[in-house]
């Protein structure tokens, strides 16, 4: 069977390193009241609210995560295009069994790692959850971007709710190009197309 090509984890934090510290952003080295010497910097530390999505358009709009191009089937050639992620900062629950919640597009996984390394910084003792990555199921809506691998649903590993608004805001830190806090089981994050990211 056919596995998607590895990226390794020293290059996905390399990236996360450089991602975090281009934007402004200082991860915080532990919990608040705290002190060892790092600091966070960013420019909006306000949770989201719950239903709030960023930026405030659609999803699948030119300005977020752009249109859906088309479901993507297991082992055809756009299927070989997508990596798996395997990152010490993340949990992937894979309730189906086929490693299909490991699956994404370059792009998405480039944002996950991201998002893992700023989430490890926030709260030093939890990982980032992946819930739902790639669907080859069909349990979405027709229009989901989770039949793409552009689109990911995220915990933090010790599932706290009251936590989610915040691991929101570090996903559009992160990168993502739309980030919906859609309820109180998950963040939704996705992001634009390959061949559109690059044309920008």
């Amino acid at each position: 069977m056919f596995t998607p090509r590895p990226t390794t984890l020293r290059r996905a934090c390399t990236q996360a390193l450089v991602t975090v510290l281009f934007f402004g952003t200082v991860v915080r080295g532990c919990g608040p009241g705290a002190t060892t010497g790092h600091t966070s910097v960013v420019t909006n530390r306000e949770p989201f609210t719950l239903r709030q999505y960023e930026p405030a358009v659609s999803e699948t709009s030119r300005e977020a995560s752009g249109p859906p191009l088309g479901r993507i089937r297991r082992n055809s050639d756009e299927f070989r295009q997508f990596v798996e992620v395997h990152n010490t900062f993340v949990m992937v629950k894979d309730e189906e069994g086929t490693g299909a919640d490991r699956i994404m597009t370059p792009r998405c996984k480039q944002k996950l790692d991201t998002l893992a390394f700023m989430t490890r910084g926030e709260w030093p003792e939890l990982y980032l959850r992946v819930v739902e990555a790639w669907d080859e199921d069909g349990t979405h809506a027709t229009q989901s971007l989770h039949y793409e691998g552009r689109a990911v649903d995220i915990t933090t590993s010790d599932r706290d709710r009251a936590k989610y608004g915040m691991l929101a805001r570090l996903a559009v830190e992160a990168g993502f190009d739309w980030v919906f806090f859609e309820g109180e089981t998950h963040v939704h994050c996705s992001v634009k197309a390959e061949t559109e990211a690059r044309s920008e």
